[in-house]
């Protein structure tokens, strides 16, 4: 009976099929599987493609919003604002983006809330705020609200009280591992809004 079982062990084995699972950090797959690029979902060897920033048209990357100073400019916003969102990419010359927002003036009291939502598969991306146009500071709080994250995603958030009547920036930096060199880029989705702290 013994030796009936362990022939019976051993020939069972998990096939696991190609885009069945999505990639770990650093584009870990199982056993005989990679990491796809466009999708970061753990295929066979003979279909994997490289990375690309987004599925659809990749978006221009302005040079202008490697500085906070000349970061993109988000849409005007009031005191208790909607979300506003973007997907973009930090692809291999690109390191950080910037987008700048105005505070109304007209608020008692404003707070700044960021999150911003990557594939746990490539370079994490981590989230700057600056106050002054400077090279800022890396900042992050916790998140309170994970249930909306995508599988395979991993979310960073950054709440912070800031004065009414004037110009902060928010940058989205490449940061941490990167599959030692073999992934130092991301595709990453962003929301923010301005609310009473």
């Amino acid at each position: 009976m013994r030796a009936w079982l362990l022939i019976a062990l051993a020939g069972c084995s998990v096939d696991i099929a190609s885009g069945a699972y999505l990639c770990g950090p650093e584009q870990l797959c199982p056993e005989n599987l990679v990491c796809n690029g466009p999708d970061n979902r753990c295929v066979i060897p003979s279909v994997r493609e490289d990375f690309r920033c987004l599925l659809g048209s990749p978006p221009e990357d302005p040079s202008a919003d490697d500085q906070a100073s000349t970061g993109q400019m988000l849409p005007a916003l009031d005191c208790v604002s909607a979300s506003v969102e973007r997907e973009n990419c930090l692809d291999l010359g690109d390191a950080v983006d910037w987008y700048q927002l105005d505070t109304p003036a007209e608020c008692n009291a404003v707070a700044i809330e960021a999150r911003v939502e990557y594939p746990i598969a490539f370079q994490p991306v981590g989230i700057r705020f600056s106050d002054d146009g400077g090279m800022g500071t890396p900042m992050e709080t916790e998140c309170e609200d994970l249930s909306s994250v995508a599988g395979g995603n991993v979310v960073s958030c950054l709440e912070i009280t800031v004065q009414p009547g004037r110009r902060y920036a928010i940058g989205f930096e490449r940061m941490g591992g990167d599959c030692d060199g073999g992934c130092p880029y991301n595709r990453y989705y962003f929301n923010l809004r301005l609310k009473t702290p």
